[in-house]
């Protein structure tokens, strides 16, 4: 089950999108939140294609890193791999 609700921390300057994927497994409940300043898209599109492709993303840099022993890139600022 997806959703979506608005809220504000007490340190944040305004409320933010929240959307909720909502589990129920064999150990328990198994909820999930992402928070984003995004309006649109929906909240199963803002959770499976968006959230996740970009944790698949950070697993792929890992693989890098742990398998090639690649430790750093001559890269000397974040813009390169800002897409990842």
């Amino acid at each position: 089950m997806y959703d979506e609700f608005d809220y504000a921390a007490g340190s944040w300057h305004k409320p933010f999108r929240v959307v909720l994927k909502a589990e129920v497994m064999a150990l328990g409940d198994n909820p999930r939140f992402v928070v984003t300043s995004m309006n649109l898209p929906d909240p199963q599109t803002v959770y499976a294609d968006l959230y996740c492709a970009r944790g698949q993303a950070e697993h792929f840099i890992k693989q890098v890193k742990c398998d090639l022993a690649a430790d750093r890139t001559s890269c000397t600022t974040g813009l390169p791999t800002a897409c990842a």
